[in-house]
């Protein structure tokens, strides 16, 4: 019963089930007929013609119960893909359009795109636009040679040619294209797919992917390829355009902070020095990329507040009254209430206006203590002190870097947190001295008159104040 009904089924839908199920009627309707008339004869070869159809019949059957089978694999397999591959999308898509760093969406697109496809190796290439030329800029699967050494003009190789006819291009044996025979050095590669990435109907770049063994892609992989290049297209020019706006941004905050230590020829330079301790800390410290460059640019930007206070007082080379020092302690919040407008810069504001606060409780604008002082901040401190003491003055000397980091050890745990503490002593001690040109005896510094800079020399004896 399941095999006619499987029969009904299929029956609309096959030209020999049709055909055979119309001979068996038209069989059995002729052997009735032979009956009445009452020849054996007759009635002996349709009973054999009879048989012989319902053989066939039955083999019609069976033969397309397996076609159909097949089929449904088939069609699973393919909506399996399909779905795959609409996941892929979907993923890519979402996952890409939150990372703005270039290189780590072109690793995430690359590892997407080898394991869905299969491919042994994969590569990205991006388009200089002066040279003309193009360069890997992540790869999987090739050896690091051939990483750093390939560079090919338009129309050179099969990465060439593509950028070049702006068209995507499948070759199922490279050895048999006459037209890279010569050019592709990439060994072993025997399967190839690359595919333009154009955004606004410019190339910027081709994405590769590659097998050893031939004939292993399809026209479909060679679809999905576009597709997922048209998407990345779009994420690595936003990705360029952050890069830009970034590096317009800290440009803007490094004028910002040179245009405050113009104002003390003593302090030039101070706030990059800063900036680069604080970087060293935060690293050592396994902070996240976008915490490392909030400590970044709270360092370039923490002294800015001093445009409120008057050269005469940053300059002094006397005692500071002590309505003088009150006014410099105001340049935190001053610094605040210039850089809150900005929206880019809402997430530094608490290590900026906090970077004066004490572990103990004892420093300013809040008396913070502990933990509750933002880690920015904390940072900062231990930064912006050793880069003090280690500043020549002219009220005094500067330390030496082992005088200067003996005095943050004296005040850990009270001027300073001790965990950053700690890591930056192991940072300067491993030879660390605040990057290329960076001269630890000669460093500017913020305001001279601070005594918090001073470790725990207290007020009184400080000689800064009346």
């Amino acid at each position: 019963m399941e095999i006619l009904r499987d029969f009904v089924r299929n029956i609309r839908g096959n030209r020999v089930l049709v055909m055979v199920f119309a001979s068996m009627i038209f069989a059995i309707v002729l052997c009735f007929t032979t009956i009445l008339r009452g020849s054996g004869t007759h009635l002996v070869l349709l009973s054999f013609f009879l048989a012989f159809l319902i053989a066939l019949s039955f083999s019609g059957l069976v033969s397309a119960e397996k076609r159909r089978k097949r089929e449904l694999v088939k069609l699973r397999e393919e909506t399996g893909k399909a779905v795959t591959e609409s996941s892929l999308l979907f993923e890519m898509g979402k996952l890409l359009s939150s990372k703005l760093d270039l290189r780590s969406c072109l690793e995430l697109l690359l590892t997407s795109v080898l394991k869905t496809l299969g491919a042994d190796m994969g590569s990205v290439m991006l388009l200089d636009e002066e040279s003309g030329e193009l360069t890997i800029k992540v790869a999987q699967g090739l050896d690091e040679k051939i990483i750093r050494e390939t560079c090919l003009k338009l129309g050179e190789g099969i990465a060439g040619w593509v950028a070049k006819e702006e068209e995507p291009l499948l070759i199922n044996d490279v050895s048999e294209d006459k037209r890279f025979k010569a050019t592709v050095k990439r060994e072993g590669l025997c399967s190839a797919l690359c595919v333009p990435l154009k955004i606004k109907g410019k190339v910027i770049g081709v994405l590769n992917m590659g097998t050893t063994c031939p004939g292993e892609f399809t026209p479909e992989d060679l679809q999905l390829l576009g597709t997922l290049a048209s998407q990345a297209a779009i994420v690595i020019e936003n990705a360029r355009l952050f890069g830009e706006m970034e590096r317009l941004y800290f440009d803007t905050i490094r004028a910002f902070a040179a245009a405050i230590e113009a104002k003390d020829p003593y302090t030039h330079g101070h706030s990059e020095r800063v900036a680069t301790y604080a970087v060293a800390i935060a690293e050592a410290m396994r902070l996240g990329e976008e915490e490392v460059q909030n400590v970044q640019a709270a360092a370039l930007l923490h002294d800015i507040g001093k445009i409120g206070v008057g050269e005469g007082i940053l300059n002094k080379v006397t005692r500071l009254t002590r309505e003088e020092y009150e006014l410099v302690k105001t340049h935190p919040l001053v610094a605040t209430q210039i850089v809150k407008h900005v929206p880019l810069f809402k997430d530094i504001l608490p290590s900026i206006l906090h970077h004066h606060e004490r572990y103990d409780g004892d420093g300013y604008l809040d008396g913070l203590e502990g933990e509750r002082i933002p880690l920015g901040a904390r940072i900062l401190a231990v930064a912006d002190a050793f880069e003090a003491m280690t500043s020549e003055r002219p009220y005094r000397k500067a330390l030496t870097p082992d005088e200067a980091l003996a005095e943050s050890r004296r005040s850990s745990g009270t001027q300073f947190d001790p965990q950053i503490v700690d890591v930056f002593c192991k940072i300067v001690e491993r030879g660390f001295n605040g990057g290329e040109g960076s001269k630890p005896t000669s460093f500017g510094c913020g305001f001279a008159p601070d005594p918090y800079f001073l470790s725990e020399i207290s007020l009184e004896s400080s000689g800064y104040l009346v």
